[in-house]
C-alpha cells in the first residue's frame, strides 16, 4: 500500500476498481426518482427529481421481460399496503404495464395524488383501489364516469425493503 519513490507497481486500488467495473457489466442501472407513492391516504407529486440510479442484474431483467428504459424506482410512504409494502420501501415499476390485472399491485395517479395499491375491475366498468392493510383503510371505488381522473402509471414488479 505504501509506494516507494520511483517504484511503479500496479496499485491494488486500481485492480479492485477494474474488478468492480467487470462485475458492473452484469448489472443495469435503472433511474430512481424522488417521488413517493402513497401506501396510505395519497401523496401529491410536485417534483419528479432523479436521484442516484439503482442496479439490477441484467440477466434477471431479461428473464422477467423487463426493458430498463421502461422502468423506474420510486419510494413508498405510509402503511396502507402493509404487510406487503412498508413505508420507505423501494418500488420497481414497469411503466409499460399499465393495463389493470385484478389483484395486481400498481402505481397510479388519482387526481393529483400518487398511490401504490391493488386494482380490481368492477362489473360496472369502474375500478376498485384496494389497500392490503384493512385496519383504517377502505376500498376506494372509481365509477365509470370518474375514470378520467385515474391514470395507471405502471405495475409494481419488485420491492426492496431496508431494515433499519
Amino acid at each position: 500500500l505504501y509506494a516507494r519513490p520511483g517504484h511503479h507497481e500496479e496499485s491494488p486500488v486500481g485492480e479492485a476498481s477494474a474488478s468492480i467495473d467487470n462485475r458492473m457489466q452484469d448489472y443495469t442501472l435503472v433511474d430512481c426518482y424522488q417521488v413517493f407513492a402513497s401506501a396510505g391516504f395519497g401523496a401529491t407529486v410536485s417534483d419528479e427529481l432523479k436521484t442516484d440510479p439503482m442496479a439490477f442484474r441484467t440477466d434477471w431483467l431479461k428473464k422477467e421481460g423487463l426493458a430498463p428504459e421502461r422502468l423506474a424506482v420510486i419510494r413508498a410512504k405510509g402503511d396502507s399496503m402493509e404487510p406487503t409494502i412498508h413505508s420507505g420501501d423501494s418500488i420497481l415499476v414497469d411503466l409499460s404495464r399499465n393495463q389493470i390485472q385484478d389483484g395486481g399491485l400498481f402505481v397510479l395517479r388519482l387526481g393529483d395524488e400518487l398511490y401504490a395499491k391493488r386494482l380490481q375491475k368492477r362489473v360496472d366498468g369502474g375500478v376498485n383501489i384496494i389497500s392490503d392493510n384493512k385496519a383504517g383503510y377502505e376500498t376506494l371505488s372509481v365509477l365509470p364516469n370518474e375514470l378520467e381522473s385515474l391514470s395507471i402509471i405502471g405495475k409494481v414488479v419488485w420491492l426492496g425493503h431496508d431494515f433499519f
